[in-house]
C-alpha cells in the first residue's frame, strides 16, 4: 500500500437474517428466577468455526487484472444470488469492489469505488454498501447490476452525518440501524438505514477512566498526564450481538480500537460505552507475537457462538477469544464482569508467498500464513473462514 492508508485494514460485518452468525446456534434456556442477578448466562452457546483449522482454499494473486487483487481490505458474502453463494471483495488499490463466485474465485462482475474501505451486504434488498474513504461517504449499489443506488452520509468534516474516512459498516436489519467506524472522527455514528438519517454518535467523548496505550506509559512522559483520551482511537471493525445479564437480553456492539489495540464493547441502543471486551494494556511494555493474548492493531471482529474471532493485523493472525461476561452493576447500569479469554491463533508467520496459486484445493499441509490480514467473512453454515490477506493480495478460506 502506497498511500496514506498504508497502515490501515478494515472490518467485517454481519450479515443479516436467516444468514445471521447465529443461523446454526442454539440458545441456552432464560435464567430462572433462583438464579443470582450477577451470575450472567450466555446467549449463544455453540460456535460454527471450530478449533482444528486448516486451509480450504486461497483465491488470487497480486495486480491489476480482471482476476487479480491490489491490497483487499474486506471481504463479505451474498448468499441470495441467482450464481450461487458470492464473495464481494474490497479492492481498494484497484479502486472497485470485485464480485465473484465463492465456491471457484470465478470473476462475475466489479463496482467502482475510488477507495472501499468496509463493505457490507443487505440480504434482503440485494444492495452492496461501501465507504469511500476518498469521497467520505457510504455508497449503495445493486449487487446482481452493479447500479448505483445511493449515498448516505454528508461528506467530510466534524458534524453530525459528515465523515472522516469512513472504515467500516454494520447492519441491524431488524431495528431498521446502520452503525459505521468513522474513524478520523473517533467515534461510531448511528444512522436510520431505512433515510440514511442521522440518530446519534459515540465513542468520542473524553473519558479519564478508559485504559488506553497512553494510560500505561503516562509515567514515562509527563506532558500525557493531563491530555484528555476519548473512548475510541481510530475505530474499525464492528460486529453487532446479543448478550445475556441479569435475566436481559442486552444489544451490543463490539468495536475494533486500533490504536488502542483493544476491543471495546458499546451498548448498540443508547451508545453507552459498557468497558473493554478484550483490554490490551500491556501491549506498550510487554513482548508482542501471535502466542499471546496481546493485540496489535485488531481491524475485524466477528461474533461466532460464544467467540469472537479477531484480525489481528499487526500480528499476521487471526485470534479467537470468548466473548466477555456481563452483569447489571445496578438496575440502569450495564459492565463488563469478565473480559473475553484467548483461545488460539491462526496464522504462525509473516511470510509473504510472491506467486501463490489463484486455486488451492484441499491441501491440509498448506501452511496457514498471513501479511497485514483486514477483513473477515464468516460462512456460519459451513463454518469457514473467509480472510482478506492485503499484503499478500489474496483471500484465504479457513476452516
Amino acid at each position: 500500500m502506497t498511500d496514506e492508508y498504508a497502515n490501515l485494514s478494515v472490518s467485517t460485518t454481519t450479515t443479516s437474517e436467516p444468514h445471521d452468525l447465529h443461523s446454526k446456534t442454539t440458545s441456552t434456556s432464560p435464567m430462572s428466577p433462583s438464579s443470582s442477578p450477577h451470575s450472567p448466562s450466555v446467549v449463544v452457546t455453540r460456535h460454527s468455526f471450530q478449533s482444528y483449522h486448516q486451509l480450504v482454499k486461497s483465491f488470487f494473486t497480486r495486480g491489476s487484472d480482471r482476476e487479480q487483487l491490489l491490497n483487499p481490505f474486506d471481504v463479505t458474502l451474498f448468499h441470495k444470488s441467482s450464481l450461487g453463494k458470492l464473495m464481494l471483495i474490497s479492492d481498494y488499490s484497484n479502486h472497485r469492489v470485485m464480485i465473484c463466485k465463492a465456491e471457484d474465485g470465478a470473476f462475475v462482475s466489479e463496482i467502482h469505488v475510488k477507495h472501499p474501505h468496509g463493505i457490507c451486504v443487505d440480504e434482503v434488498k440485494g444492495e452492496l454498501l461501501a465507504t469511500d474513504c476518498n469521497d467520505h461517504l457510504i455508497k449503495v449499489f445493486r449487487i446482481e447490476t452493479g447500479q448505483y443506488v445511493r449515498n448516505i452520509g454528508k461528506g467530510c468534516g466534524t458534524q453530525n452525518g459528515q465523515f472522516n474516512a469512513p472504515s467500516a459498516i454494520c447492519l441491524d436489519l431488524k431495528n431498521d440501524c446502520m452503525f459505521v467506524s468513522d474513524y478520523g472522527n473517533n467515534r461510531i455514528q448511528k444512522f436510520k438505514y431505512s433515510t440514511g438519517e442521522f440518530i446519534k454518535s459515540f465513542g468520542n467523548t473524553p473519558n479519564k477512566h478508559v485504559i488506553t496505550n497512553e494510560a500505561v506509559i503516562v509515567e514515562e512522559n509527563q506532558s500525557l498526564k493531563n491530555k484528555e483520551r476519548t473512548i475510541l482511537d481510530k475505530p474499525w471493525g464492528l460486529s453487532l450481538d446479543k448478550i445475556e445479564a441479569s435475566g436481559i437480553i442486552h444489544h451490543v456492539l463490539y468495536v475494533c480500537d486500533t490504536k488502542n489495540n483493544c476491543i471495546r464493547l458499546f451498548d448498540s441502543t443508547n451508545g453507552n460505552f459498557i468497558g473493554n471486551a478484550i483490554s490490551n494494556a500491556k501491549t506498550v511494555t510487554s513482548h508482542l507475537s501471535n502466542a499471546t493474548p496481546f493485540l496489535k492493531t485488531p481491524y475485524a471482529v466477528i461474533v461466532d457462538g460464544n467467540r469472537l474471532l479477531i484480525s489481528d493485523s499487526g500480528n499476521h493472525c487471526v485470534k479467537i477469544f470468548t466473548k466477555p461476561r456481563l452483569t447489571m452493576a445496578d438496575p440502569n447500569t450495564l459492565t463488563i464482569l469478565k473480559e473475553g479469554y484467548y483461545v488460539d491463533s491462526i496464522g504462525r508467520h509473516n511470510y509473504i508467498y510472491e506467486e501463490v496459486p489463484s486455486f488451492i484445493q484441499n491441501i491440509k499441509e498448506f501452511p496457514i500464513e498471513f501479511s497485514h490480514n483486514v477483513g473477515m467473512a464468516l460462512d456460519s453454515f459451513k463454518g469457514e473462514l473467509y480472510v482478506s490477506d492485503c499484503s499478500n493480495h489474496r483471500i484465504q478460506i479457513i476452516k
